[in-house]
């Protein structure tokens, strides 16, 4: 939805959770969609990155250029992006901005950056990208697209090395138990045979014995 706004030169600037909807389809599958275009505004030409003055939207997802003033455009929306998926790795709201440069807000964005990269490193780096003070350097729409699909990629093929490993796991545990439950057996036949011997030698003698007599 980013990419598409983006391209069409319209700055969103609220985005924050109240307005990522997600919608079930038929299929089970989850469609996410951007919602409340209420105060968006478009650039004065598409090709213009930074144009945009005005304050408005929610505290807490404005980027540096935003909270300081300065102008901005398209990147504010990113970084808006990068702090959403920060509570999403959290499990918590952001109380205060992330986007002040004062050293006690830079220790509180790196130890939100760390809290994800122990969630996930490879959403770490996206993160990491989103929230970059300098405008000029922050991720775009575009990259970000395809940065999703390769942690995407990169998840299912963890996901899959997990469950070869349990299997492989789970053959040897069965293997274990098999030859559990065959050397009782196999010791069981061996002491029904011994004392199926030990019988025929006694009944042996008691006919010789009886020969004898």
């Amino acid at each position: 939805a980013l990419k598409y706004i983006h391209g069409e030169g319209i700055v969103h600037r609220d985005i924050k959770p109240d307005n990522v909807l997600l919608a079930n389809t038929e299929g089970g599958a989850v469609h996410i969609k951007l919602a409340d275009f209420g105060v968006a505004a478009r650039l004065t030409t598409a090709g213009n990155s930074s144009a945009l003055h005005s304050k408005n939207g929610t505290e807490n997802y404005y980027s540096p250029e935003r909270g300081e003033g300065a102008t901005y455009g398209r990147k504010a929306d990113m970084w808006a992006v990068g702090c959403i998926f920060v509570e999403l790795a959290r499990g918590k709201r952001l109380e205060r901005p992330l986007w002040s440069s004062n050293p006690e807000v830079a220790r509180r964005r790196e130890t939100c950056l760390a809290d994800v990269e122990e969630r996930s490193p490879a959403l770490a780096r996206i993160v990491q990208g989103l929230l970059e003070r300098d405008k000029q350097t922050r991720m775009a729409a575009a990259r970000l697209e395809v940065s999703l699909h390769d942690v995407q990629d990169a998840d299912a093929g963890s996901k899959k090395k997990k469950a070869k490993t349990a299997m492989g796991a789970l053959n040897v545990g069965e293997a274990v138990r098999d030859e559990d439950r065959v050397e009782p057996m196999r010791k069981q036949r061996e002491r029904r045979a011994s004392e199926e011997g030990e019988a025929e030698q006694v009944e042996l003698r008691m006919r010789l014995r009886k020969g004898g007599a």
